[in-house]
């Protein structure tokens, strides 16, 4: 307990003043004085102090409470993290941890490739979590993949690492998560596989050095992508969603990106990101898989010519459609036709 000047609560008292009464109330719970609140009155007849005054003093304090209960929990959580390499939360590698973890897991198997990935879960307003989503997703990793080495790095952030030859892509491991999800828990919790941000990377030998600074990177990109996500990807997922269908359903329209973006209302740079940040691919490797996949269902069920299947199939240039095919195929169309032939037969 100290004195303190009552400018300190009321700084227009240092300014010139008409008399006035002042009435200061401290803002206490469980024997701690957390702040004073204060009033001035012209007359003495205008001074409120009444029960509802009262319990909003009361409300004010133990909301204060709380919120200093809660900041000395995740000090002394993080405290124990710093002694140890564990997370007490969630039970898992914390940072410190898991950057142990790699560095025995690069140094005794520098022949495998190890894939590093780091997500979080981009909540919703409004909408009450059962089980905190973060908690859902380890708990259902742990189940579904014994071998994935989990960590908690900070901020709702976990961080995956396995080795092996096959990597995921961005999306199909967000799809491999939720619907371990669902599994795990029978369908009583819901993830959205959209609201799942990720960002993953191939980690070489001589990364052993620098991991620190690397899984500090990845976070600082995840954390963009999700504010990318919420300001206005979602927004647009029906319409990016019922555009990408038309796409494959109608491979041969002159699918313009530069019309799709000024339709939309979209700079190109936008409209890219939204797109990949949704299918986990661009707009213009979507047009040419579609398209291929038409020239392939017309070689095996026609006897159109390979001229007349690229003009169906999107393609005003039959030489830049040969090339395209090839080199996707590794054969020429009549080639892959006589293949199909061959083994119809």
């Amino acid at each position: 307990m100290k004195e303190f000047p009552t400018r300190d609560i009321f700084p227009s008292l240092t300014k010139p003043h008409e008399p006035r009464l002042t009435v200061v109330s401290s803002l206490h719970c469980k024997g701690q004085i957390f702040g004073y609140v204060g009033f001035t009155y012209r007359k003495a007849v205008h001074i409120v102090l009444d029960e509802f005054y009262m319990n909003w003093c009361d409300a004010v304090s133990s909301g204060l409470n709380a919120v200093q209960n809660r900041i000395y929990k995740d000090y002394v959580n993080k405290r124990i993290e710093s002694l140890s390499e564990f997370a007490p939360v969630l039970g898992i590698y914390n940072k410190r941890g898991l950057i142990s973890k790699l560095m025995n897991l690069m140094s005794e198997n520098s022949d495998f490739p190890l894939t590093l990935t780091l997500l979080s879960y981009i909540r919703e307003d409004k909408v009450h979590y059962s089980v905190p989503p973060i908690n859902s997703i380890v708990n259902a990793i742990r189940l579904s993949e014994s071998d994935t080495v989990l960590a908690s790095i900070g901020d709702d952030i976990i961080a995956a690492a396995n080795t092996g030859e096959q990597k995921l892509s961005e999306q199909a491991f967000a799809e491999k998560v939720a619907e371990s999800v669902r599994l795990s828990y029978k369908g009583a919790v819901e993830i959205k596989q959209e609201r799942i941000a990720v960002i993953s990377c191939q980690l070489k030998p001589s990364d052993i050095f620098t991991i620190d600074s690397l899984i500090c990177s990845m976070a600082d990109r995840l954390k963009g992508k999700m504010i990318s996500l919420s300001s206005g990807t979602f927004s647009y997922k029906d319409q990016f969603t019922a555009m990408r269908d038309n796409i494959f359903r109608f491979p041969e329209k002159d699918w313009n990106i530069e019309a799709l973006t000024r339709s939309m209302g979209l700079s190109k740079s936008h409209f890219h990101r939204i797109y990949r940040e949704l299918f986990g691919t661009s707009c213009k490797e979507d047009i040419i898989t579609s398209r291929l996949e038409k020239v392939k269902w017309l070689l095996e069920n026609t006897s159109l010519t390979v001229a007349q299947i690229a003009d169906k199939s999107g393609y005003s240039n039959t030489s830049h459609f040969i090339r395209q095919f090839s080199s996707r195929t590794g054969l020429t169309p009549s080639a892959y036709r006589r293949e199909k032939e061959q083994k119809g037969k």
